[in-house]
């Protein structure tokens, strides 16, 4: 039986948001995707000069000079799965429709992988903080020894960062490794803050400092220079687990193309052929590199 390509591509996207619910956190930057993969933000131009007690008239007439920042969509593909007819006619589920879903499932966790790398690929050297808790063993893949955990003091200093932006105080969020959120979760003083706030739905686990905690298996690395480590990189012991907190207004994800191709009753294979692609990214905002930072777990 024919699996509808119809059917998929909503579900795909639907589940992309559901297994990464921190994207639904970021600001929606659709609209800002031309042709399905390319990528225009407006960025805003200086504002007017303010002026008191203006005592000279006429007042200097100004322009504002608006700029893009232009980028393209990362492809994301699998490859080609064959479905023999003989799987097809003689197991006693539906193989097609699993390995749809164990594809997908796997091209889902790359996607929001590479959408948190690219909203801090240009993070500022200032937007790095340090845990400052108890040592603990390393949670970053590959990583040995011990790491000072997180504590509500360290999500403070991230509070404080963006306060000195003047960053908005709404819709300030912060994801967290499992780990993290973990350590956190340990801290007895913080227990009441977590069983208000959980919220299945939202994805959010707590409420501290200002910032919405949000929960994920991985949410980066950097290396012991400091400099942030990209999806699939070779791990070290050294490296450093990292949280990822914003406001809304300064990171955002775009999504593009979702396309599912298939071809059905091929003869020299025997079996059905399917294969899927997204295209999608994300990037801070502002040229500035405002409104986002990390905490990471030091040494």
């Amino acid at each position: 039986m024919a699996v509808q390509v119809e059917m998929w591509e909503p579900i795909i996207k639907e589940e992309l948001f559901a297994d990464n619910q921190f994207l639904n956190h970021l600001q929606n930057g659709d609209e800002y995707v031309i042709g399905g993969k390319i990528v225009h933000i407006p960025q805003a131009g200086s504002p007017s000069a303010v002026q008191r007690n203006r005592s000279s008239l006429p007042a200097t007439i100004t322009q504002r000079s608006d700029t893009d920042i232009v980028y393209v969509l990362d492809e994301f593909t699998t490859d080609p799965k064959l479905i023999p007819n003989a799987d097809k006619v003689e197991l006693s589920y539906n193989k097609t429709r699993s390995v749809i879903r164990q594809d997908t499932g796997v091209l889902m966790e790359d996607t929001g992988d590479w959408i948190i790398y690219k909203n801090l690929e240009n993070i500022p050297a200032g937007g790095k903080i340090a845990t400052t808790g108890e040592n603990a063993a390393a949670t970053a893949p590959g990583a040995t020894g011990t790491r000072k955990i997180l504590t509500e003091a360290d999500l403070r200093k991230a509070k404080v960062y963006l306060n000195k932006q003047n960053i908005p105080k709404r819709e300030r969020y912060c994801l967290l490794s499992s780990e993290m959120i973990d350590h956190l979760a340990a801290d007895k003083d913080l227990k009441y803050a977590f069983q208000k706030t959980y919220d299945l739905k939202t994805g959010i686990v707590a409420r501290l400092e200002g910032f919405n905690l949000l929960d994920r298996s991985k949410v980066g690395t950097l290396a012991t220079d400091l400099s942030l480590k990209a999806p699939g990189a070779a791990t070290a012991t050294t490296d450093l687990d990292l949280g990822f907190f914003w406001q809304k207004d300064f990171c955002q994800r775009n999504l593009g193309d979702i396309t599912m191709f298939d071809e059905y009753g091929r003869p020299e294979y025997y079996g059905d052929i399917f294969s899927f692609l997204i295209r999608a990214s994300g990037r801070a905002n502002r040229s500035d590199n405002k409104g986002y930072g990390v905490i990471y777990g030091a040494a």
